[in-house]
């Protein structure tokens, strides 16, 4: 899609498996406009509940576009990484510092129930994943959980 079509609608965009794939794949766009309106919008959704889980269904899809794949595994892992442990507390103090530390990637409390889905589910989805460097970056995931949790 052209750069201003996307620009103009990523706005207006809702969470979906969908819109997720799309901006996805506008992160990767040689364009910086472009990516940067999908680098936006993924920050405006992550926070929603479901958005891990969508973007475990992505990773997991076998398509010709395995560079979705990947960059929803790395998106996944680095939300993972980044707010798998963290409290209110801390996003309030983070808070002032934010840009200065995270860059557009901002932290935030993930859902008890998005955690829970992801545990439930990464594992098959590193089993089903067609593509090696996306099932490296779930393992990645795995190893994080399980260092947190237990």
């Amino acid at each position: 899609r052209g750069r201003e079509t996307w620009r103009a609608r990523v706005v207006a965009m809702a969470l979906s498996k969908e819109n997720l794939a799309e901006a996805l794949a506008s992160t990767l766009n040689a364009d910086k406009a472009v990516r940067s309106a999908a680098e936006r919008y993924l920050t405006s959704v992550a926070p929603q509940p479901g958005f891990l889980s969508l973007l475990l269904q992505i990773a997991v899809v076998d398509s010709p576009e395995q560079s979705v794949s990947l960059a929803a595994a790395v998106q996944l892992k680095n939300y993972v990484n980044l707010n798998w442990s963290r409290t209110e507390d801390e996003v309030k103090a983070l808070s002032d510092n934010l840009q200065k530390y995270f860059g557009t990637a901002k932290p935030f409390v993930l859902q008890a129930e998005d955690k829970q889905t992801v545990r439930d589910n990464v594992a098959e989805a590193l089993a089903l994943s067609q593509s090696k460097p996306a099932r490296m970056v779930l393992c990645d995931v795995i190893r994080h959980i399980a260092s947190s949790d237990f």
